[in-house]
């Protein structure tokens, strides 16, 4: 009997942000923490950095590359790094 090889696991190149109202927003595809307070969350992605602003701020883990970020959610930007390539 043949050994079989395990799948690969692709590698995330890019993320994606879910909003659920003003409540919760959860951002897939996270590389780092940059910055977190009650009012602001800065959260390192492929395509540069997610900004996300509001009041009571509190994050939760919510899986590999995965965070949730609850709280009074006001705005999610997305400030984009150009490395040369096309984003």
């Amino acid at each position: 009997m043949k050994k079989k090889k395990p799948l690969p696991i692709p590698k995330i190149n890019k993320s994606s942000v879910e909003i659920d109202g003003n409540k919760e927003v959860l951002i897939c595809g996270c590389k780092g923490l940059e910055h977190y307070s009650e009012t602001s969350v800065m959260i390192a992605v492929p395509e540069g950095r997610i900004n996300v602003c509001g009041e009571n701020m509190t994050m939760r883990w919510a899986g590999a590359g995965k965070l949730l970020v609850c709280g009074k959610i006001y705005s999610v930007t997305l400030d984009e790094v150009n490395d040369g390539k096309n984003i």
